[in-house]
């Protein structure tokens, strides 16, 4: 990490946020720069996280994205080998593209924001998650390996980008002292209330009622929640929040 990291973006030569500022329509005398109060570390997770509706659309927009994203890992497997009738060398290939499939999608995630929506990080979340919706229905309804393979790996290739774009729209809800509280409460949500629904709750749904299409449901249920928060998100992002 000492090696490795750099300084400010614009040492780096990227984008300087006052240009990302210009891109939205933002002139440089309407941005308020915000120091760091004398506040302890409570008070500023309550007022400026907890307080801060902005905080909380990310936090549950990662929410129902951590909950498609384990949903698919942990129930993808068992699902293709329970309810397709898969071997498991035909689930493990479809499982490895929807693992690989992630990497070039998370690469480009951020640049596509960057040059195609000014700076702005969630449509190309919701974007993806409007594919995803389809992909989901695409697996669970194909009997044909190569279609499933494709399904998975698409939506494998998607899930990552709301994932990766929601870290980075963290930073810019609430001011700098605070992201680090920000990212707390993001990540409490994902990894306690969005992986929990994810695997156990799906999990008990197929038992309970005894059917695949509890688990289906709960899947899409998860992406419609995904894009409302990223569209209140979206449009909160073009106010100054503070």
């Amino acid at each position: 990490m000492l090696y490795a990291v750099k300084g400010s973006p614009k040492n780096e030569g990227l984008v300087d946020i006052s240009e990302i500022n210009l891109m939205r329509g933002i002139k440089d005398e309407e941005v308020k720069a915000v120091k760091s109060p004398n506040l302890s570390s409570f008070q500023i997770f309550y007022q400026y996280v907890l307080k801060n509706k902005n905080a909380w659309y990310v936090a549950f927009m990662d929410t129902f994205v951590y909950m498609v994203r384990f949903g698919l890992i942990s129930w993808l497997p068992i699902y293709l080998t329970d309810a397709k009738n898969f071997t498991k060398d035909q689930m493990g290939v479809a499982f490895l593209f929807f693992e690989w499939a992630a990497i070039p999608s998370t690469l480009l995630a951020g640049y596509i924001s960057d040059k195609f929506f000014k700076g702005y990080r969630m449509p190309p979340a919701i974007a993806a998650m409007v594919i995803i919706f389809f992909m989901i229905i695409g697996y669970f309804t194909s009997n044909n390996l190569h279609l499933v393979i494709f399904f998975a790996a698409m939506a494998g290739c998607l899930v990552y980008i709301p994932q990766f774009l929601a870290s980075v729209q963290t930073m810019e809800v609430v001011p700098a002292f605070a992201v680090g509280s920000c990212v707390g409460l993001r990540g409490f949500m994902s990894y306690v209330v969005g992986a929990s629904l994810g695997t156990k709750a799906i999990g008990l749904a197929v038992d309970y009622f005894d059917s695949w299409n509890a688990g289906l449901i709960m899947l899409l249920s998860a992406c419609v929640l995904c894009m409302l928060c990223s569209t209140l998100c979206h449009f909160s992002a073009k106010k100054k929040y503070l």
